[in-house]
């Protein structure tokens, strides 16, 4: 039946087979059937889909385990409300896991939240993998404003994700924990070898002026982020913002450096 709600950004469409079960059409191809909430649960901004723990796959893909279904509503969960105040009984309850099911998969809350950080991380930089492997750019400064644009692009698509890294637990459990330490490093290293690559590739050619790449790649990848971190605050509309920060971008790179 349909409820007459909008599909996600960036999905074609959606109908439902019941109140529970929500099945997804992404170009006209079924893709997953996630569990459905009619209600917002208490905590929550805005609405969300959860991975359900009986989650399965149509068009004969495999099923998602109930593992990976747990990472996937814990993302939310922890991008939403923060690692101290998700509980790991409402973890269950959302995914229809008793909590120790949750716990034989992940020995504490901890363990949990490395996951979810290595599924974020793995899943942006699979993304900017298939991306730039599919892209080709004339200049490096025409590089550099693509990597800008579809940095933001995910950031809207996949918000969880680029929420969670707005929130300050990740970089206070990396002072202690080396794992979560070295998946942020190997997160931030990647996006900014993709802006310095873009820098030295434009340095190259002509389109980007001489400076400190590194340096640079920095200060342009601090506006972006900034600029998601607006957005996510609700502090301003980051969409009509776009077009100066391509432009601001521009005038910084193309002009030499005394």
């Amino acid at each position: 039946m349909g409820l007459g709600v909008d599909a996600p950004a960036g999905w074609a469409g959606a109908e439902f087979a019941d109140n529970m079960y929500f099945f997804v059409f992404v170009n006209s191809r079924p893709f997953f059937i996630a569990t459905f909430f009619l209600t917002v649960p208490a905590g929550f901004s805005k609405f969300h889909f959860v991975v359900s723990a009986q989650y399965k796959v149509l068009g004969g893909r495999r099923m998602a385990t109930k593992r990976q279904a747990i990472v996937e509503a814990a993302t939310i969960l922890f991008a939403e409300r923060g690692y101290r105040e998700t509980a790991v009984a409402e973890l269950a309850r959302l995914t229809g896991a008793a909590e120790g099911t949750v716990f034989y998969h992940f020995n504490t809350k901890a363990d949990l939240f490395l996951a979810v950080l290595a599924h974020v991380k793995e899943g942006i930089l699979s993304e900017f993998d298939q991306y730039m492997g599919e892209s080709r750019f004339s200049t490096g400064m025409e590089m550099m404003e693509k990597v800008i644009s579809f940095f933001l692009y995910l950031a809207g698509h996949h918000e969880p994700w680029f929420m969670l890294l707005q929130r300050h637990h990740p970089y206070e459990a990396a002072r202690e924990n080396e794992d979560c330490r070295n998946h942020l490093a190997v997160l931030y290293n990647t996006l900014l070898d993709l802006f310095e690559g873009a820098i030295v590739r434009g340095q190259q050619d002509g389109s980007i002026a001489a400076a400190a790449s590194r340096k640079t790649a920095l200060l342009v990848f601090s506006m972006v982020h900034g600029l998601v971190w607006l957005k996510f605050n609700d502090l301003y509309d980051a969409a009509v913002l776009y077009e100066e920060l391509l432009a601001s971008c521009r005038r910084m790179l193309s002009s030499p450096i005394p």
